[in-house]
């Protein structure tokens, strides 16, 4: 993942209720760490769709919340 990629709902994404729709767009805003180590592992997305902006998990505990 890196800045600018655009990105839809993964299959392990738990915003159902926020993100709706399976196939809405989303853009990638930043590529951060969700802890304390230097991992970045997850990425900071804007969503077309309601302009909400949530992160999310990219491969950490096997789990893939944007594709």
């Amino acid at each position: 993942m890196f800045k600018g990629a655009k990105v839809i709902r993964g299959p392990d994404c738990e915003l159902n209720d926020q993100i709706s729709e399976p196939n809405v767009v989303g853009e990638v805003e930043e590529v951060v760490s969700s802890n304390d180590e230097d991992t970045k592992d997850s990425v900071r997305v804007s969503w077309k769709k309601g302009g909400q902006s949530h992160i999310h998990r990219v491969g950490r505990d096997g789990k893939v919340r944007t594709t």
